[in-house]
């Protein structure tokens, strides 16, 4: 029976600091506005009952309103909410806490996909970097190379300088250069044509000659 009696008083200071503690939260939530440094919050309001991080910049913290079972933890159910952001209350209650909330989610999920973006961009740049340093890498390499080739090697220039115009569409110079070896190629191509032509029928006059000896 003593035991029974101690616990039944235990049970019911219990319930009495916890009333006491509601009671003192809820008359200093009355003293707290929008805009105050969270300095003065935690002095008129004493340390909070629970804490949750947002941000880097924000962060909400619980004062127990409601009474639960004395057994039972406090939990986000039983208190008022207050958020904290760049070190000063800019929501309180429930539904500014939640409305707030969303919106620092939807800020940070915004941050994180600028970020991404940004990421992106900077590792697009660095590629085309690198791939006009190729391309001009190349467009070096052909000139050297074709420099020392004479015009009349019409093929092996109309070849390099149809390289270079790929690597570089509007060079006035490679375009002429393509244009001029274009033409000076077929002249040489017709020119070797009618050559074996006339070779292959000196050709077929000496058979005939030679037939007829």
């Amino acid at each position: 029976m003593r035991i029974g009696a101690i616990v039944i008083m235990a049970a019911c200071l219990l319930a009495g600091c916890v009333h006491l503690n509601i009671n003192k939260n809820i008359n200093a939530l009355n003293r707290v506005e929008q805009g105050d440094p969270q300095e003065k919050v935690f002095e008129t309001m004493g340390p909070p009952d629970l804490r949750k991080e947002i941000s880097q910049q924000g962060f909400v913290v619980y004062y127990q309103t409601k009474a639960g079972k004395p057994s039972d933890p406090v939990t986000p159910e039983l208190c008022t909410p207050i958020v904290f952001e760049n070190g000063r209350v800019v929501a309180i209650g429930e539904n500014q806490v939640t409305t707030w909330t969303r919106e620092a989610e939807a800020r940070i999920r915004r941050a994180e996909m600028a970020e991404r973006e940004r990421l992106q961009n900077e590792e697009n740049a660095a590629t085309q970097r690198q791939a006009e340093a190729v391309r001009l890498q190349k467009i070096e390499a052909l000139e050297k190379k074709v420099k020392p080739i004479p015009a009349h090697k019409a093929d092996l220039n109309l070849k390099l300088y149809r390289q270079l115009l790929a690597l570089d569409p509007s060079n006035a110079r490679y375009q002429k250069k393509v244009t001029f070896y274009e033409e000076r190629s077929a002249r040489q191509h017709k020119a070797r044509q009618e050559r074996a032509a006339s070779a292959a029928k000196q050709k077929q006059r000496e058979a005939w000659e030679q037939a007829r000896d």
